[in-house]
């Protein structure tokens, strides 16, 4: 879920706490609105993918992996979930491009 799509939900859940019939939950309309200027003020963090390269250089061997998204590289065994240069999210993402 993106930010942009957790403030969308947490609109529609605030009109409809703000319906009669819900008064007894009135009390967490503060904390959704504090929420949702959370979710809004963030930058949406980016989405990558490992590129698998071969090694131009004799001294390297085996594979190593390039982000998408900055072009720095990881070995293989550090494949991670998230690009430890940029930050870009690499979770759900092909692997071997």
């Amino acid at each position: 879920m993106t930010n942009r799509e957790a403030v969308i939900w947490l609109i529609n859940v605030t009109a409809d706490i703000g319906k009669a019939e819900h008064s007894d939950l009135w009390h967490y309309e503060q904390a959704l609105s504090e929420i949702k200027e959370m979710l809004e003020s963030q930058p949406e963090r980016k989405k990558g993918y490992w590129i698998k390269k071969e090694p131009t250089i004799k001294e390297l061997h085996g594979c190593y992996y390039e982000c998408s998204k900055c072009h720095k590289f990881s070995l293989p065994f550090q494949k991670l979930n998230f690009c430890p240069n940029c930050g870009a999210d690499m979770r759900g993402t092909e692997c071997d491009k």
